[in-house]
């Protein structure tokens, strides 16, 4: 038994290295999400961190939708938006791309002093 095994690893050792072509491909699914602190605007108008990833070649939009609000202006970082009469305002933006910035209401005009002032943010391709 042990000659047997001898002569196995001789032929192993002797034997010409082989050689292979390995491809491997992959697919990664295209999606967008929004992560956000939830609900309610504070006083100062603070919306808060607002982290933003969308892995899309093409062009995506950013909506914020407000409640309780007659007009003003929302501030992603360094971009600006007007709120439409809608309540609703819109950025755009292309490539894949992840940021992480504070959004703030600027010049907003609360509809009734008494109720909050409430966003729901989503991203959707265009």
């Amino acid at each position: 038994m042990a000659l047997a095994g001898a002569a196995f690893f001789a032929t192993a050792a002797s034997a010409e290295p082989t050689e292979a072509d390995l491809s491997l491909g992959a697919e990664v699914r295209s999606f967008c999400k929004i992560d956000a602190p939830a609900g309610d605007v504070g006083e100062d108008g603070a919306i808060g961190l607002v982290a933003e990833t969308c892995n899309m070649p093409g062009v995506y939009r950013v909506s914020a939708s407000f409640t309780n609000l007659a007009a003003g202006t929302v501030r992603a970082g360094t971009e600006r938006a007007a709120i439409g009469d809608d309540g609703v305002a819109i950025f755009t933006a292309s490539g894949p791309r992840r940021l992480q910035r504070f959004w703030a209401l600027e010049a907003a005009r609360q509809v009734d002093r008494s109720q909050p002032v409430r966003v729901h943010l989503s991203v959707m391709p265009l």
